[in-house]
């Protein structure tokens, strides 16, 4: 669940939806909503992905988008449409040789971008 601070520093709003969940509600409220990050399991991301509306749905406002899925509908890659520097990992890089070049990404682009 997002907290309150999360939500101000990002500057996103937590829209909960209709239960029980449809791809046909996700798709209209991302829109009508201006969502600008959203989430969801693997086989919701494949039903929203497949849906006939998502092509001419206004997904203008959203910064967070799936790049690259799995066959079995893992999502392995996301981007930002904002052009923020941004990095997911599906492993634990501090538990393995990783970790130097993966902080060190991380520090390199946090530079200067602190204040």
């Amino acid at each position: 669940m997002a907290k309150l601070w999360e939500q101000l520093a990002w500057a996103t709003t937590l829209v909960i939806g209709p239960t029980p969940w449809s791809a046909d509600d996700t798709v209209r409220l991302r829109g009508t909503e201006r969502i600008t990050v959203a989430g969801g399991a693997p086989t919701q991301w494949a039903k929203i992905v497949e849906h006939p509306d998502v092509a001419s749905a206004d997904t203008s406002a959203l910064r967070l988008c799936v790049a690259a899925t799995a066959p079995d509908g893992v999502v392995e890659a996301i981007e930002s449409r904002d052009e923020a520097p941004l990095l997911g990992v599906e492993w634990h890089p501090e538990a393995d040789a990783t970790a130097p070049a993966v902080y060190g990404w991380l520090m390199e682009q946090a530079r200067g971008r602190c204040a």
